[in-house]
């Protein structure tokens, strides 16, 4: 008999692919079980894409909180509506030709959190409407600038005109964009010809499988214990009657002094196995230290 699938699947988009078309394949191959992702991937990118399987969709949000590290290679010269070279490009009239040294110090000055100008082309919704709809339209497109972090960025390799980065960022972080702004630093405009998204957390694009390779078996055997990504949160054991008590939705007891003071409002409940049951909230503690805590999502109890 089949055990229930439940976890994250690592695939390495292929280019000229959309992500929902990659979720399509993998819906097909577990049917009945529910699939979404995470951290939607451009047609013109690769690398790595977080497939949840079964309940493990409910886990989607935590997932979104992941640093993302890419490797993005962008030409310096050229304009682009889309900011790559899928959309209209143009060329930069006598295009200025920076040394290695401005260039190093333009991409320098972009690691930290900053102001971000989203592009028009993008799947940010305005009034309900995808900005990338409007834009197809001829029409203007207002999107507020936001902000994200550059955790590091890194000068690759530089050969006028193009230059390629390895960038670790916050989620919401256009990689396009921040071509564009380096272009535009420079006074010669830039975009971008190649992305990889090389790691989500600690899923790095090595450890993903090939979407040409997989089957309902291979799904099965490669999804992954959400917690092994998910290292950021907080986690406690309980015990098998525990679990029987949060798969009838109700709350359980634990002894405050034994598990100590937690530091989040979501806690991770874990068998002896080391699997995910359930995400709890604290909900009181009583006179005698006993915390009683409440479920807020159950899986396979």
């Amino acid at each position: 008999m089949e055990t229930t699938m439940f976890g994250f699947l690592g695939i390495n988009k292929p280019p000229a692919m959309t992500s929902r078309s990659v979720v399509n394949v993998v819906q097909r191959l577990v049917k009945p079980h529910k699939v979404g992702h995470a951290g939607t991937l451009d047609p013109l990118a690769t690398g790595v894409l977080i497939v949840a399987v079964g309940k493990a969709t409910r886990l989607m949000q935590h997932v979104h909180t992941l640093p993302k590290t890419y490797r993005g290679t962008f030409q310096l010269g050229m304009r682009s509506d889309t900011e790559d070279i899928e959309g209209e490009i143009q060329t930069v009239e006598k295009a200025r030709q920076p040394s290695r040294d401005e260039l190093q110090a333009v991409v320098d000055d972009f690691q930290g959190t900053q102001s971000q100008q989203p592009p028009a082309f993008s799947a940010l919704k305005i009034k309900g409407q995808r900005a990338y709809s409007i834009a197809r339209q001829g029409k203007a497109v207002k999107l507020d600038p936001r902000e994200i972090t550059i955790h590091r960025i890194e000068l690759k390799e530089y050969n006028f005109p193009f230059f390629t980065v390895d960038v670790q960022c916050s989620t919401g972080t256009y990689i396009r964009s921040l071509g564009r702004d380096i272009g535009d630093r420079l006074e010669c405009g830039a975009i971008m010809t190649e992305l990889e998204r090389t790691a989500i957390g600690s899923l790095t694009v090595e450890q993903c499988s090939e979407l040409d390779f997989v089957d309902r078996q291979s799904v099965q055997q490669a999804s992954r214990n959400p917690l092994e990504l998910l290292d950021n949160v907080e986690t406690m054991a309980v015990t098998t009657a525990q679990i029987g008590e949060l798969g009838f939705g109700r709350e359980i007891e634990l002894d405050a002094q034994q598990h100590g003071r937690l530091e989040s409002h979501e806690v991770f409940a874990v068998n002896a196995q080391g699997r995910l049951v359930a995400i709890l909230s604290p909900a009181k503690t009583d006179a005698v230290g006993m915390m009683r805590m409440r479920p807020i999502r159950v899986f396979d109890c």
